[in-house]
């Protein structure tokens, strides 16, 4: 079979004439023509013709129907009249559609957008439809749909949020395909309401502002618009973008009354112009100190088990602008803190635990300011702990108690050790342990005795009551005693008899320890 041809290609497509080119092998010397056919895409028929390979490469087809699928091949032939494989490609009787013309997209009412469009001014004949999407701006979803094009260029979107800039993508669909896309954007802008809620606090040399959106058609805010001064006559302003709501202000004058607002500016369309229009401002005065020095010398004139006293002097420079002092510690888990005001150095602190180390903090405060923090360590002092708590026997053998219990309700933290004492009621033994934990194993005690046990908790300056207990230790098993007796018999009668007879000897014994063994077993059984 010929050599095929490298490449047919679409040179030009019109309403009723294509144009197709292609290019031929490379060895055309053997070759005697080229059949270039033409058939409908969906049919049989087909329109061939024979050229010869010294012509132009290409054909044009004429008198064809418009907006139709054709299919277009070529084959070489040899000089003794074989064919080669066809080379095809897909062609539209269409011309190139393009943009739709003047489209825009505009608000005809507080919830609706209208858009609308007209054809294209070029590749119409072939024209299917319209293809029209709509979404709103950085956002991924889209909402498209196909408009016929026998209906009226103009489509009305309803139940659009207001304040938010909706985006629609147009394009010209035929039957060659689709022509180049155009973007259009439209928002419904409406006056949103007034910012609430300003705040403002000082850290460090500057003042934070804070404030919150307006409650009322906040999307339809552009930026806030923040301005200070210490009078109407001398303002600074600035702005910030809708999605911020706080601002520093910094370079301000300690100690210096000022006022700070906010207020939003909206947005409204007006002759396809963007345009800003001010909001009303929310003010809010503010005494303004720069963040003030700390405290001085924090030192303790007084200090008990319970309780402690403070001083400390006032700062060396802008003490005049302080509010208050503020003196904080951790007692039990949570911070305790006592507040005086800017003429007061002092600060009692009760209901504090003895034997206690606790670090005292204190801050010098203005309105919104606050010092770094003076710190100090105090001690409170020794007190005689209480009587220990639930005393009780947890287990209990023959010769051996094991008692526990609870630290004191009040002074505990001034145990340094315990006493365990006891005492039997029987032969009146009686001994003393001293011990750090919460629990003590009394060894050495006689089975079946009664026992007197006080426990008592030593502190620094002196030693608690005792708190009181019985306890009993356990009686031994009675099979156990049995055998020990007969073992023992039977051991004394081998010492005696062993010299003299000693397989006799060895033979009683072990009918001692058999019988010791039998009896024991019915006791316990």
């Amino acid at each position: 079979a010929p050599e095929k041809v490298k490449k047919v290609k679409i040179l030009s497509s019109y309403v009723s004439n294509i144009t197709a080119i292609w290019t031929l092998p490379s060895h055309t010397q053997c070759l005697h023509g080229l059949q270039v056919c033409l058939s409908p895409r969906d049919g049989n028929q087909s329109d061939c013709t024979i050229q010869s390979t010294h012509g132009h490469a290409a054909r044009t087809f004429t008198e064809l129907t418009p907006c139709s699928h054709y299919i277009v091949n070529v084959t070489t032939i040899s000089s003794s009249g074989e064919y080669s494989e066809a080379v095809a490609v897909s062609v539209v009787s269409a011309p190139p559609i393009t943009r739709v013309n003047n489209p825009r997209a505009f608000a005809t009412s507080s919830s609706s957008i209208q858009l609308d469009w007209e054809a294209p001014t070029e590749g119409t004949e072939c024209l299917k439809e319209y293809s029209v999407c709509q979404k709103i701006v950085n956002t991924p979803s889209n909402d498209c749909v196909n408009h016929a094009v026998d209906l009226e260029t103009t489509l009305n979107y309803t139940d659009v949020e207001i304040c938010t800039n909706y985006s629609f993508i147009l394009g010209a669909r035929g039957e060659r395909g689709e022509g180049v896309y155009t973007t259009v954007w439209a928002m419904i802008s409406l006056t949103p309401g007034n910012v609430s809620s300003l705040e403002t606090s000082s850290v460090g040399p500057s003042v934070l502002v804070t404030w919150t959106p307006p409650s009322y058609r906040p999307l339809c805010v552009v930026h806030y618009e923040i301005c200070w001064g210490s009078s109407t006559d001398d303002q600074n302003c600035t702005v910030q973008e809708n999605s911020v709501t706080t601002f520093d202000i910094t370079e301000l004058t300690p100690c210096v009354e000022y006022v700070v607002g906010a207020k939003r500016e909206d947005r409204c369309s007006l002759d396809k112009k963007l345009i800003l229009q001010g909001g009303i401002f929310t003010s809010r005065k503010l005494f303004y100190i720069d963040s003030p020095e700390p405290a001085r010398n924090l030192a303790f004139s007084f200090a008990n088990a319970t309780s402690i006293v403070a001083e400390w002097e006032a700062p060396s420079d802008q003490s005049d602008c302080l509010d208050y002092y503020q003196a904080c510690l951790v007692v039990a888990g949570k911070t305790v803190c006592v507040n005086q005001t800017r003429d007061i150095t002092t600060a009692y602190i009760p209901d504090l635990r003895s034997c206690s180390s606790y670090a005292v903090n204190v801050t010098a405060w203005t309105d919104g300011a606050r010092s770094s923090v003076l710190s100090e360590q105090v001690n409170t002092t020794a007190a005689v702990p209480d009587v220990p708590n639930h005393l009780h026997v947890n287990y209990a053998e023959t010769d051996l108690l094991n008692v526990q219990w609870r630290v004191p309700t009040v002074n505990y933290e001034c145990v340094e050790w315990y006493i365990v004492c006891w005492r039997s009621s029987q032969d009146g033994t009686e001994g003393c342990l001293n011990t750090t934990n919460l629990e003590q194993v009394i060894t050495g005690l006689t089975p079946c005795a009664n026992y007197s046990i006080n426990i008592t908790a030593v502190g620094a300056i002196g030693i608690s009551r005792a708190s009181l207990m019985s306890a009993h230790t356990r009686l031994q098993d009675m099979a156990w005693i049995i055998m020990h007796s007969f073992a023992h018999k039977a051991m004394t009668w081998f010492i005696m008899h062993s010299f003299a007879h000693k397989t006799m000897a060895w033979f009683i014994m072990h009918s001692f320890a058999r019988k010791a063994m039998v009896l024991s077993v019915r006791i316990l059984s």
